[in-house]
């Protein structure tokens, strides 16, 4: 295998002298089709055929080096195939005396001993195809080195002709340029000086086009520069435009949340006057079924309980729906915290009385549903529920005397006036459990009504905040 190796590389060696030869040959041509063309340097052409020399002497040292070792390597060759070919032979003797030694009776205790040396057999086959191959390979580098020597004797006697026809053509370089040295030295100095003055000229436009490389340069710095700063006015264009646009948005969402706030302020306004018209309208009505009453005293002690009673249940029902109101407040405080709004989101979770059930037997109208807080039906029904409660203190002794004599009672006038005594014990605990509960609720809504109107007023601060005791009023 290392044989191939050389044999590629000194194809290489062949193909680069080829194409030197090729070089040369036209070269020899072109010199020949115009021999008055030469340069007036008459030192170059004969640089160039000493480097033709000594290149083709270089070739010539380089093959023979490369012969040289193609010998060794097939003489190298030639002494493994016989070394080969010699022990293939000692085999076929040992394989033909173990053959006729089988044959005799006693070679049967040999057989097994035989097929014991089958591996042995196999790879001396194994030997003989190798040497069979390295005999063909053998004769195939002999025929190749035949066609490299003939090459090699070709490629000499080019090399002899391209030599002595560069001798000659160099001869008649030499004639040709002492003629033209003899004929034209005029021309020559004349030569020269455009030569020179060319030289100068060219010298000064490389200095201006140094110069002018330079200013170019410069100004490309500078263009870089004003097109950086150019961008970084854009981004802080944008960036202006960006914080334009978001404190156009804030202010218009602040206006809006002013108009709301305002509303709202109004329509609380609007639902306390209804309330207080309510609260006035029952207040007239009870006075006049106590004062102006037509029917019998129990009949009107029982009108009264159950008035007293309806209003308790209805104070109980607005108190659970009013339940909520503290965690909508936190609500509203934690989303102010976080977002600076004054509106909830969940506007649609507030408390509200539906229109189909009214506050007051008189009618406030559509009940009020504000946006963000819902704090003056919680005041109202605080201010409502003590109102019924005194309302209810007004009428605690129906059976009291007034003055005059009362006629006895009778057996189920006593039996209704205990159990009137007694329905009224227990409102009077119901009474004071309630009116207790109503303190904590006013004091504690009082506080909610402070905190709730004084984020608003901070919003805005043109409207007046009323307080909590303006609001009870």
């Amino acid at each position: 295998m290392p044989a191939s190796g050389l044999v590629v590389s000194s194809d290489i060696d062949i193909d680069s002298l080829k194409a030197k030869l090729t070089q040369l040959i036209h070269a020899h041509r072109e010199q020949r089709a115009e021999p008055n063309g030469y340069n007036i340097d008459t030192e170059r052409p004969q640089r160039e055929v000493e480097l033709a020399s000594a290149q083709l002497q270089q070739m010539r040292q380089l093959i023979k080096a490369q012969l040289a070792k193609r010998e060794e390597q097939a003489a190298v060759l030639q002494a493994q195939i016989e070394g080969l070919q010699q022990e293939c032979k000692a085999k076929e003797l040992q394989v033909q005396e173990v053959v006729a030694h089988l044959d005799k009776p006693e070679g049967s205790d040999l057989f097994h001993r035989a097929q014991c040396a089958s591996s042995e057999i196999k790879k001396v086959l194994h030997l003989t195809d190798v040497n069979i191959k390295l005999e063909d390979h053998a004769a195939k580098l002999t025929t190749h080195l035949h066609l490299l020597q003939q090459e090699v004797d070709f490629c000499h006697a080019q090399i002899h002709q391209l030599t002595e026809s560069l001798a000659a053509q160099h001869a008649q370089h030499d004639k040709l340029m002492a003629e033209q040295a003899q004929h034209h030295s005029a021309e020559d100095t004349l030569v020269r000086a455009e030569l020179q003055q060319l030289h100068q000229q060219y010298h000064a436009k490389n200095a201006q086009v140094q110069q002018l490389q330079m200013e170019t340069s410069q100004l490309s710095k500078d263009c870089d520069h004003s097109q950086k700063q150019a961008e970084q006015l854009a981004r802080d264009f944008q960036a202006l435009q960006h914080e334009h646009q978001r404190l156009t948005v804030t202010f218009e969402g602040e206006q809006q949340h002013s108009r709301l706030l305002q509303d709202d302020v109004s329509q609380l306004q609007t639902y306390s006057s209804a309330l207080e018209e309510d609260l006035n309208k029952a207040q007239a009505h009870l006075l006049d079924l106590l004062l102006n009453g037509e029917e019998s005293l129990s009949s009107k002690q029982n009108d009264i309980l159950k008035a007293a009673a309806k209003q308790v249940i209805e104070f109980k029902a607005r108190e659970a729906k009013r339940s909520k109101m503290p965690r909508l407040l936190r609500t509203f405080s934690s989303l102010k915290k976080e977002r600076g709004s004054y509106i909830l989101e969940d506007a649609e979770k507030l408390v509200s009385l539906p229109p189909s059930q009214p506050l007051s037997p008189g009618g406030a109208g559509t009940p009020f549903t504000p946006r963000a807080m819902s704090l003056s039906r919680s005041v109202s029904g605080i201010t409502t529920a003590s109102s019924t409660a005194s309302m209810i203190k007004i009428g605690q002794d129906p059976f009291g005397s007034s003055g005059g004599d009362v006629s006895p009672l009778t057996p189920a006038q006593t039996e209704a006036a205990s159990g009137c005594q007694r329905l009224k014990a227990e409102n009077d605990i119901l009474i004071e459990k309630l009116a207790q509960a109503h303190q904590d609720m006013a004091k504690l809504s009082s506080r909610l009504v402070d905190a709730a109107f004084s984020n608003a007023h901070a919003c805005l601060p043109d409207i007046s905040a009323p307080s909590s005791a303006q609001l009870n009023h």
